[in-house]
């Protein structure tokens, strides 16, 4: 039973781990997408 027990909590675990990380990558991608917007706007004015 408890061999059982660890393993759901390990794999409980290592869900919430993944999703942060996934929560986290979205963040990074979607703050480099507008970085990418405003340095397009930037060189479109520069021209």
């Amino acid at each position: 039973m408890w061999k059982w027990a660890s393993l759901a909590a390990g794999m409980v675990f290592i869900s919430l781990m993944l999703l942060a990380a996934l929560r986290i990558r979205l963040r990074r991608r979607s703050n480099m997408r507008i970085d990418d917007e405003e340095l397009n706007q930037w060189f479109r004015r520069r021209k």
